[in-house]
C-alpha cells in the first residue's frame, strides 16, 4: 500500500523569512521517485501552488499566518477530522515547529524552527518584549502539546539544538534528525560573474531585539569615525531606524525583500555580517558559503557549527568587538568556506533515514 505524507506548512508564506526558504526549498528538493510511489499532499499558502503542482503534490490552500489563534484552532480542533478523516495511516510532516493532532496509526515528523522556547538563559520581558515573552513560553507548550514518544520524530537544524530539544521535550536524541539546509535550488549559473561591492557588509533579517541591527550600526559608526578616508555600506533588510550617521557610512535600509534579491547581495557583499544572539541555523550564512562570499558572525555555536574555523567571530553584543572582526576581516580576508557534505545534509538522505527507522 502506498504510504501517505501530508505536508503541513499554513503558518509559512514568503513573510516568514528562513522558515519559507527552508520549506521552498523542500519542496523543491523531494525526490521524484518517492512521490511517484507514495501520495503526497501540501497543506498551506498558495505562494506554493506552483511549487506542488511541479513536483505532483497535490495542493490544499490554508493561510493561517499571523492568525495565532486560527492556527490553534485548526492545530488541535480541525486538522485531524478535515485532513485524516477515512485516509489510510499517514505521515504528517509538519514544518513550523507545532505539530498538529492526528490519530494513534499516524506518525509525525515536525521541523523545530524555532531556538528561543529552548534556550534557559533567554527571558524577555512579559511586557516590553511580549511577543519573544510568548514564543519563548507559550509556543513551547504548543510545541510540546501534540507530541508523544512513539510516533512523534523531529528534525533540527544542529547539534546544540538537538540536545536540547531533547532535553527540554523529553524525547530521546535518537528521535531527532540534523538538517542543516543545503540551498541546492539557488542556480549558481546566475552567480557566476561575480561583481563584489567595496566595502559593502549585508545583513539579511527580520527585525527583532536578539538580531541587534541597532548594535551592528553602532558597530559601523565606530568603523567608520576611525577610518573616515574610507567608504562603507551597510545594507540591511529592515525599515529606516533614522540614525545620524558619518559622512563616509551608507546604512541601506531595504525593508523586507524576496529571496531572489537577497540572495543577489549576498553574491554582491564584500561580506555577510550576521551578529544574531539567538538562531537555530541562519539561512543566509548558507547561502553565503554556497556563493562563496565570506562571513562574519557572532562567537556562538549556531555559527561555529556551521562555519567552523573558517569563519571570522565577534562578540554579538560588543560593537567593539564587531568593529574589529570587519577591520581583521579588510585587513587579512578569509579563506573561503567549503560547502561540503559534512556541512550539510540534504532532504533525500533526511526523508531515507526517517523512513528506515519508522519502518523497523
Amino acid at each position: 500500500m502506498k504510504k501517505n505524507f501530508i505536508i503541513y506548512a499554513p503558518a509559512i508564506n514568503i513573510q516568514t523569512g528562513g522558515a519559507h526558504s527552508i520549506l521552498e526549498n523542500f519542496l523543491i528538493s523531494i525526490d521524484p521517485k518517492l512521490v511517484s510511489e507514495s501520495n503526497w499532499s501540501f497543506i498551506g499558502n498558495s505562494e506554493y501552488e506552483a511549487i506542488c503542482a511541479s513536483s505532483n503534490i497535490h495542493f490544499h490552500a490554508l493561510n493561517l499566518n499571523k492568525k495565532w489563534f486560527l492556527r490553534i484552532v485548526y492545530d488541535y480542533l480541525i486538522f485531524k477530522g478535515k485532513f485524516l478523516k477515512n485516509s489510510p495511516p499517514s505521515i504528517i510532516i509538519s514544518m513550523q515547529n507545532t505539530t498538529p493532532f492526528t490519530r494513534d496509526c499516524d506518525s509525525t515528523l515536525t521541523y523545530i524552527h524555532q531556538a528561543i522556547p529552548f534556550i534557559k538563559t533567554f527571558k524577555p520581558h512579559p511586557i516590553k518584549n511580549l511577543k519573544l515573552f510568548l514564543i519563548k513560553h507559550f509556543y513551547f507548550f504548543f510545541i510540546k502539546l501534540g507530541i508523544t514518544r512513539e510516533k512523534s520524530w523531529f528534525i533540527v537544524q544542529s547539534k546544540w539544538l538537538k540536545e536540547m530539544c531533547a532535553e527540554r521535550l523529553g524525547i530521546p536524541e535518537q528521535k531527532f534528525f540534523i538538517h542543516r539546509p543545503m540551498p541546492t535550488d539557488i542556480d549558481l549559473q546566475k552567480f557566476i560573474n561575480k561583481q563584489t561591492l567595496k566595502n559593502t557588509f549585508f545583513y539579511p533579517s527580520l527585525f527583532q531585539n536578539y538580531k541587534n541591527h541597532l548594535l551592528l550600526i553602532e558597530a559601523f559608526i565606530l568603523l567608520a569615525q576611525a577610518h573616515d578616508g574610507e567608504k562603507f555600506v551597510l545594507e540591511l533588510t529592515i525599515d529606516d531606524q533614522m540614525i545620524e550617521l558619518p559622512l563616509n557610512l551608507e546604512v541601506k535600509y531595504y525593508g523586507m525583500i524576496p529571496r531572489s534579491e537577497a540572495l543577489q547581495k549576498i553574491n554582491n557583499a564584500t561580506a555577510v555580517i550576521y551578529p544574531s544572539s539567538i538562531e537555530s541555523y541562519g539561512i543566509p550564512i548558507a547561502e553565503a558559503i554556497f556563493l562563496k562570499t565570506p562571513v562574519l558572525a557572532s562567537d556562538l555555536p549556531y555559527a561555529r557549527e556551521l562555519i567552523g574555523e573558517e569563519g571570522i567571530y565577534f562578540d554579538s553584543q560588543n560593537p567593539e568587538s564587531i568593529k574589529k572582526s570587519v577591520e581583521r576581516f579588510l585587513q587579512n580576508g578569509q579563506s573561503e568556506i567549503k560547502a561540503s557534505s559534512e556541512r550539510f545534509q540534504d532532504w533525500t538522505k533526511v526523508l531515507e533515514n526517517f523512513l528506515n527507522k519508522i519502518n523497523k
